[in-house]
């Protein structure tokens, strides 16, 4: 399951051929990362499943929800029935109507005709968007281009992101404490925060294994044939990015004030830590 982070795509080609060696289905999380493109095929369209966010925040928004494309009939037939309680959508028991069978466990995840009409009107409007939040991240990358321990995210090769945050790594030889950082920046009136200061590993979910009813299913799952545990250390290259990492909003909505506020900002703040660690 290859995440597109905060709108950058992913290099999909080498996820693909791993998938094809061991026949395993590539389901892409295009959350962040609606009208994104790699080797100009939009995200979520690449591998056999591509889920998308409709959450406030995201590059187009219904205010909740959300959706999945695939170009499985198999597959759309079963979620269009998982997200209806499980119902099929022809009965095969005679005299009784589909809304009364029931074949699995499902969920009510049906999206209203009111929000689908919002992110209807939304998808007309997303290139604008998306160009616009494209132009403001690289407003604010031009203005701590100087600051060589502020990292920008990487784009890789034959990819076009849209830029769902403008997100940074404090370089680790720096010794600037990313906590301290995005505080001082905030203090300045501007949002910025780690976007994930806990592993997703090092969750409580994992760490103490909650799982289902007063079990630990999946965790102490007998197909498993050794015990599960989860702890620091398991995944050293996630736990350091995630003391590093800082996220800066760029929406399409920001105005020029807006931009120039955030850019002083973290110049200001960026500065007095240079002055700081000379």
């Amino acid at each position: 399951m290859p995440v597109h982070m905060f709108g950058q795509p992913c290099d999909m080609n080498p996820i693909l051929d791993v998938a094809g060696k061991h026949d395993l289905m590539v389901i892409e999380d295009a959350a962040q990362a609606a009208g994104a493109e790699y080797k100009g095929k939009k995200t979520g369209t690449i591998g056999q499943i591509g889920c998308f966010s409709f959450y406030l925040n995201k590059n187009i928004t219904t205010a909740e929800g959300g959706m999945i494309v695939t170009n499985d009939e198999q597959v759309a037939t079963r979620a269009a029935s998982i997200r209806n309680h499980c119902r099929p959508e022809v009965s095969n028991i005679p005299n009784v109507p589909a809304y009364n069978v029931f074949w699995g466990i499902g969920w009510n995840a049906r999206m209203n005709s009111l929000q689908a009409a919002i992110g209807r009107g939304q998808l007309r409007r997303l290139e604008d968007s998306n160009r616009r939040r494209t132009q403001n991240a690289a407003y604010i990358r031009h203005y701590v281009e100087e600051f060589e321990w502020l990292r920008p995210q990487k784009v890789i090769k034959d990819a076009k992101p849209v830029y769902w945050m403008q997100a940074f790594r404090i370089d680790e030889d720096s010794k600037i404490d990313r906590d301290e950082f995005t505080s001082a920046v905030s203090a300045e009136g501007v949002k910025a925060e780690g976007y994930t200061p806990i592993p997703v590993h090092l969750q409580e979910l994992f760490t103490k294994q909650v799982g289902y009813g007063r079990t630990h299913c999946p965790f102490d799952c007998p197909v498993y044939g050794k015990k599960i545990q989860y702890k620091a250390g398991d995944c050293p290259v996630a736990e350091k990015l995630c003391k590093q990492d800082v996220v800066i909003p760029c929406y399409h909505s920001l105005r020029g004030s807006d931009l120039n506020d955030i850019a002083a900002a973290l110049t200001r703040v960026a500065r007095w830590y240079e002055t700081k660690h000379r």
